[in-house]
């Protein structure tokens, strides 16, 4: 058999498993020197926060597009193969493409441990610097990045970016990054870098830790909710309108094809990061109007409507359910449910208490995916009524008979299920977009 590029980068230790994080940045910074600092070859906006940075990046990626630039997105995790996470022009890295980089970096790549003394680097780390290197090799002109957890410590933090952004800061992640609001605010707003803009959708009190970082690094501070003011004017499952009220420019009725109060909280960041690259009006305009970013509150099917949203935190549940009142007031929905480890379920039932006709604890093929009759174990409030359907496919079948042509199904916990639950959906011919 041939070398396989993704069975080696896997072969590096993962999120989720013992040592699979490592916080640091000599191995990133090893790597990319030997490679010729990369990073430094292209323009970047580097995306922080709890909820959102991914769509917010897919958003301003489509309006630098728009506006004429070649771009390169850095997300995770993918919803379907790999390559998903290092995007040009909105075009996923192919399979030849990554079996030449890898070869390329390889011998680099295996020198980490013995060069630094800090031990070989993680599948995040090998991963950013394959994304790095393959912008730098295809000339883009400006990368969108999305930090993968936290923000001082990330592989993502040897960037000295043009623009820096922190959607929110919510509790997440609490044994590597602190365990209130302030800490982890803490964490993440060390990526802000001395004189460079941060533009941020934080509430207090993350706010003030921000707005502290932002005045130690002499960086310009823009606080969304401070200096934008923003109003729906119709939403609908395909999408919303709005308009901005903004420092220098207002808008009105721009639309994106994303549904949730959340998501329009998204694009105003991202209109307000497009707006410091220069792009005009007319062009953030078709930019977000483009913008396409699956499995979050995406409709993947109707009689039953079937809904998958990302959501893997209890903020991310709030939204998720706020959404489902918002737009079904007093409906109830079959819920498919698929967390990763190490996830006290409890509180995400607590946000779904009053919105769940029924709940269906199921299992992803990922080796981080908790087991559903370990989630069903660990529940506290029985007024939900609750079934263990190991299968994906199975516990959407099962949901789909539940609801009945004129219910609702939705499928969330994590990314991973939704990429699961849109390949299953696909394959029989309920999913609407591919």
């Amino acid at each position: 058999m041939g070398f396989d590029p993704t069975e080696y980068i896997y072969s590096f230790s993962l999120f989720g498993r013992k040592g699979g994080y490592k916080p640091g940045l000599d191995r990133i910074a090893f790597m990319l020197e030997q490679a010729g600092n990369p990073h430094k070859k292209f323009r970047t906006v580097h995306i922080g926060g709890t909820n959102g940075k991914g769509s917010t990046a897919a958003l301003l990626d489509s309006m630098l597009q728009t506006n004429g630039l070649k771009t390169g997105r850095f997300t995770s995790p993918h919803l379907h193969h790999y390559g998903e996470r290092m995007m040009i022009n909105s075009v996923p890295m192919d399979d030849d493409t990554l079996e030449k980089l890898v070869l390329e970096v390889k011998p680099i790549i295996e020198q980490v441990e013995e060069k630094t003394g800090e031990g070989p680097p993680s599948f995040f780390e090998v991963t950013t610097f394959l994304a790095f290197y393959y912008f730098a090799r295809e000339e883009i002109d400006l990368g969108v990045i999305e930090v993968g957890l936290g923000g001082r410590l990330d592989a993502t933090n040897v960037l000295l970016p043009d623009l820096t952004a922190i959607t929110n800061v919510g509790l997440e992640h609490t044994h590597f990054l602190g365990d209130t609001i302030e800490k982890i605010a803490t964490e993440k707003a060390g990526i802000i870098k001395e004189s460079v803009p941060i533009i941020t959708g934080a509430l207090s009190p993350a706010l003030e830790v921000i707005k502290n970082r932002a005045a130690e690094k002499k960086a310009p501070f823009i606080s969304l909710h401070q200096d934008y003011s923003w109003v729906r004017q119709e939403q609908r499952l395909e999408g919303q309108k709005f308009n901005i009220k903004g420092p220098e420019r207002k808008y009105r009725n721009l639309f994106i094809p994303l549904a949730g109060t959340h998501q329009m909280d998204n694009a105003v960041l991202a209109v307000a990061l497009a707006e410091r690259l220069g792009v005009s009006e007319e062009r953030i305009r078709k930019g977000l109007a483009r913008a396409y970013w699956p499995g979050r509150l995406e409709v993947a099917g109707f009689q039953p409507l079937i809904i998958l949203d990302g959501a893997h935190n209890p903020s991310g549940f709030e939204t998720l359910t706020s959404f489902l009142e918002d737009e079904f007031p007093g409906k109830k929905v079959v819920f498919v449910l698929s967390f990763l480890k190490d996830k006290d379920v409890n509180p995400f039932l607590q946000k779904i208490e009053k919105k769940a006709e029924k709940v269906l604890f199921t299992r992803v093929e990922n080796f981080r995916a908790a087991s559903p009759w370990a989630l069903r174990e660990m529940v506290e409030n029985e007024k939900i009524p609750m079934e263990v359907i190991p299968s994906i496919e199975e516990a959407l079948s099962r949901a789909r008979e539940i609801a009945g042509p004129g219910g609702i199904v939705c499928l969330t916990g994590s990314l991973y299920a939704v990429g699961e639950g849109r390949e299953v959906l696909g394959a029989r011919g309920y999913l609407i977009k591919t």
